[in-house]
């Protein structure tokens, strides 16, 4: 039961009360929502802050603007913000949420490639451009696909000696005998070791 906050009398439900105060009242259901069932936290979008539509005595405000942006953003259910706006729920719920989506996803995922990697043992194999098996699949013969998968390797060998002659800067630190590599795992190693200190797993003698 519903009651009409002008006249106390009870309804079933916000049909009914509509079209109470709407006949004997002679109020539109916007201005009784206004007045008696808005909470502070409607009638703002949700993304951008704008003014949003009044919708029914049902549903009240909507909790999104009309703007393209806004309306993208309450589609992305893989993001943060779509997840806090889809389940009305706050960043650190939702985080948690997210979190728990991307481990069953991750869990499916692996399940699938296991499945298929134990029907067929070439699984990886025909999907990399680098192995025969790739061409062999798409109707090569076993000599053809041989010198299109060297050919591959080949091409990926010149694109990457290329690259590290280009820009030199981007591969000093990707070797063990390069003395930037060492300086890293330096730096690396003493976060490690602040972090655990800062978790107390870290103990001195």
């Amino acid at each position: 039961m519903i009651k009409c906050e002008i006249c106390g009398k009870e309804f079933e439900d916000k049909t009914q009360l509509g079209y109470h105060i709407r006949n004997d009242h002679n109020m539109k259901d916007k201005e009784y929502y206004d007045l008696y069932m808005k909470k502070d936290t409607e009638g703002k979008c949700f993304f951008c802050g704008k003014d949003t539509d009044f919708l029914n005595l049902y549903n009240g405000y909507s909790r999104k603007c009309n703007s393209k942006e806004c309306l993208s953003k309450s589609r992305a259910s893989g993001t943060l913000l779509g997840i806090m706006y889809k389940n009305d729920i706050n960043e650190e719920d939702a985080k948690i949420l997210m979190d728990k989506r991307t481990k069953e996803r991750s869990l499916k995922i692996t399940e699938v490639i296991n499945k298929k990697r134990k029907e067929n043992p070439n699984f990886f194999k025909e999907k990399s451009i680098n192995c025969p098996e790739f061409y062999l699949k798409r109707g090569f013969s076993n000599e053809e696909a041989i010198k299109l998968a060297n050919a591959a390797v080949d091409h990926i060998h010149k694109k990457t000696s290329q690259l590290h002659k280009d820009f030199p800067e981007r591969y000093d630190s990707f070797s063990t005998t390069q003395t930037k590599y060492w300086g890293l795992k330096k730096v690396s190693l003493k976060k490690r070791q602040l972090k655990k200190l800062v978790k107390g797993k870290l103990h001195f003698h």
